[in-house]
């Protein structure tokens, strides 16, 4: 792909499902019309545009980008914090890469953007806690996180009024310690609920159990709540599949 390049009408653009690779030029992210980028199953690798490629410059990303797809590639580095500050930004996919390091400290900014809506950096190596800031984002519906190296516990967030979280995926990661008392509570809308393959331990609340029910939706909660668990069982009195 060419690097040295300027599109000021670029609005979208999609190149997957082909055979590119090298590194994604950094220039892309600032052609300033750009709203919807679609790179995902390529062999793309190199990192994206650090925090500090956008100081003291003249480039700074697309204030327009809605869409972000680069899954299925080898791209590596960290997750840049530029991108918690796109205040259009509706969807990032980028599971399958070859991300690494922790999370920027999103917690600054009390939440997520309220316009994203998907998150899913499932199957990286990505480490370090898990940013409470992700589960206050009031627009956030899909939030996929599985398959990484996240350790620590789990965030003890302040719950939303209105929640619109439909899909989370924890399992396979490295959290451990007690599940916080009302982890969860705040989420009305709640279809899909993966912890398996953690080291955690205490008690889910009981969000098909009450009346009102709690998670009425909910379809999928899968936990470490089987005898053979490694550490102590989490207790779940309506898990659909137990490990």
């Amino acid at each position: 792909v060419e690097r040295n390049f300027y599109l000021p009408y670029l609005y979208l653009l999609d190149l997957g499902y082909n055979n590119l690779n090298g590194s994604i030029p950094e220039q892309l992210w600032s052609c300033p019309s750009l709203r919807f980028v679609y790179l995902s199953n390529n062999t793309f690798s190199g990192e994206l545009p650090s925090d500090e490629y956008f100081k003291g410059s003249t480039n700074t990303p697309s204030p327009y980008l809605e869409d972000i797809w680069i899954d299925n590639n080898s791209v590596s580095g960290s997750i840049p914090f530029w991108l918690f500050l796109l205040t259009n930004l509706k969807t990032f996919i980028a599971e399958r890469n070859s991300f690494g390091g922790a999370l920027p400290e999103i917690d600054s900014l009390g939440a997520v953007s309220a316009t994203l809506q998907v998150l899913d950096l499932s199957f990286n190596n990505i480490t370090g806690s898990l940013p409470a800031a992700l589960f206050q984002g009031i627009g956030l519906s899909y939030l996929y996180l599985d398959n990484n190296k996240f350790n620590g516990n789990l965030p003890n967030y302040e719950p939303l009024e209105t929640s619109l979280l439909i899909d989370v995926w924890l399992h396979s990661n490295q959290l451990v310690g007690d599940i916080p008392q009302n982890f969860g509570a705040d989420w009305i809308n709640l279809k899909e609920f993966s912890l398996q393959s953690n080291q955690l331990s205490g008690s889910l609340i009981s969000g098909c159990s009450t009346t009102p029910q709690l998670w009425p939706l909910l379809t999928l909660l899968e936990a470490d709540c089987t005898s053979t668990a490694v550490g102590s069982p989490v207790t779940c009195d309506c898990c659909t599949q137990c490990f």
